[in-house]
């Protein structure tokens, strides 16, 4: 099947049944694959100690403790949303274009197998989303490439339009999104005291845009990739093939030349 079908296909399904209990599964690990871009983009400072949770309500947050500058809290604050949302898109790209997506699909599984040891603690629901559903990922991946292609393709386009739609459903609890703990950094210590709805907005949008724009980009490798596949001139057979292929000629009776008795 097309990657470009499951991609619509899945963005169609999970519009519709958003609110569904059947999609809460696949929520869930969403958010924790968001929590643990938190924590990944906050390892490359110098933090204390990083823990992350996941929460029934589908909700969670990553306990991060250190000194951390306004441009440093920014970059994890944007971490959880356009980390899910750019890696997502460059592994549909690499699914699209058929390049080294095995590759990907081993590093995807297996990081989120690895850092579910590292950063949530052992037995809690978040836990055991991530890593059950790392387990799950490498068994498709040994029973059959044709599923775990298929079922690689459907997670990163959930998890593409989880960034997107979560990020910009303004009725979910704001005290607790990323834009919230990034206001009351500002507040706190650069004594900001502008509007927060305001300042949602501007972050969000911001943030949309950056999806927005790799998000075209990957409309158009799809467009350009599937325009060479139509324009792709037919194999040369080798010439064997075409001379077999060739219909045989076939052998006229041989003339013999008229004898001619001069006298």
């Amino acid at each position: 099947m097309s990657p470009f079908v499951i991609v619509f296909a899945t963005f169609f399904f999970a519009l519709v049944f958003w609110e569904s209990s059947f999609l809460r599964p696949f929520k869930l690990f969403a958010v924790g694959v968001h929590e643990i871009f938190h924590s990944l983009v906050a390892l490359m400072f110098q933090v204390d100690s990083i823990q992350m949770h996941v929460y029934p309500n589908e909700s969670g947050n990553t306990k991060i403790y250190g000194d951390l500058s306004l441009l440093q809290v920014f970059f994890i604050a944007s971490a959880g949303y356009l980390g899910t949302a750019i890696s997502s898109m460059w592994f549909l790209r690499a699914c699209i274009k058929e390049e080294h997506w095995k590759m990907y699909y081993i590093l995807f599984s297996g990081l989120i197998f690895l850092l579910s040891f590292i950063f949530i603690p052992f037995g809690s629901l978040g836990f055991w989303i991530l890593w059950g559903g790392s387990l799950i990922l490498g068994v498709a991946f040994l029973f059959s490439q044709n599923l775990a292609f298929g079922l690689f393709v459907f997670l990163q386009s959930f998890l593409l339009f989880y960034s997107f739609y979560d990020l910009l459903d303004f009725r979910s609890d704001s005290q607790n999104s990323d834009v919230y703990v990034l206001y009351q950094f500002l507040k706190q210590n650069y004594f900001y005291n502008g509007d927060f709805e305001v300042f949602q907005k501007v972050i969000t949008t911001f943030w949309g845009l950056v999806i927005l724009w790799f998000f075209y980009k990957l409309i158009l490798t799809f467009l350009n990739f599937d325009q060479r596949q139509d324009e792709e001139p037919p194999k040369e057979l080798p010439t064997e093939q075409v001379i077999s292929a060739l219909p045989e000629k076939k052998s006229q009776p041989e003339e013999n030349p008229l004898e001619v008795d001069i006298k």
